[in-house]
């Protein structure tokens, strides 16, 4: 039986079948390439054994019914992992339908399929004005990836499902930049790698411009700024 504890063995002592399972095979962690291997040699696990998997550097243990990843820090609500990607170049888009902004994306491979995955983006831009009414035009954005499909508003009548929208500035401000932001909780429920895509929209006349002002000048007065997502496995 598994977690049995330390045992001294007496000089001379038999050792039996059972005190051979009970205190090598099942309190020892064995190695393994993968988990294909480990059930396959393990066919009758016991609840509190261990095994290391070698294709993904991941400790497991044996529950009352599935094999678990053991979390260094452990808990859940522990993080994992955090990963992120800055895009610092500029990106200009008319289309009127939702487009990859290039550059803005971030891809995690999250270590169990019980975690968790939070999602931050902040996006620097702006909706031109130019010739038109202030209000009548607006950039927007959304996330692809895992169940992000869900993080919009709802459906409604010809409404642009979005998370956030550009501010549009007026004609005396055509040298600032707007900010869009959003965080989502995503459940994957996967080990494979998964992708976070930004994509925005300019679903008017108009065009919608990223990490710059529309005049964008070439002056002090004219800003560039930097947009970024940012991932964190928390353990689920």
């Amino acid at each position: 039986m598994a977690g049995a504890g330390y045992r001294t063995f007496a000089a001379g002592e038999v050792l039996t079948a059972a005190n051979t399972q009970t205190y090598l095979m099942d309190q020892t962690i064995a190695v393994f390439a993968d988990a294909a291997a480990r059930d396959a040699a393990i066919t009758s696990p016991t609840e509190g054994q261990y095994a290391f998997l070698k294709d993904t550097d991941l400790l497991t243990y044996r529950s009352a019914s599935a094999w678990v990843t053991f979390f260094g820090g452990g808990a859940p609500g522990s993080v994992l992992q955090v990963v992120s990607t800055t895009l610092t170049s500029t990106f200009t888009t008319a289309s009127r339908s939702y487009t990859n902004l290039t550059g803005l994306s971030a891809t995690i491979t999250p270590v169990s399929t019980s975690s968790k995955i939070m999602i931050w983006v902040s996006i620097q831009g702006v909706t031109d004005t130019e010739g038109i009414v202030v209000g009548s035009r607006a950039g927007m954005l959304r996330l692809t990836g895992g169940n992000s499909a869900s993080f919009v508003g709802d459906a409604a009548a010809d409404r642009t499902r979005a998370v956030a929208s550009f501010i549009q500035v007026d004609g005396a401000s055509q040298r600032t930049m707007s900010s869009a932001s959003g965080n989502f909780e995503d459940s994957p429920s996967t080990t494979s790698a998964t992708t976070y895509q930004v994509q925005v929209i300019q679903p008017s006349a108009g065009t919608l411009y990223i990490n710059r002002s529309e005049e964008d000048t070439n002056a002090s007065v004219s800003p560039r700024g930097a947009s970024t997502i940012t991932l964190m496995e928390v353990a689920g």
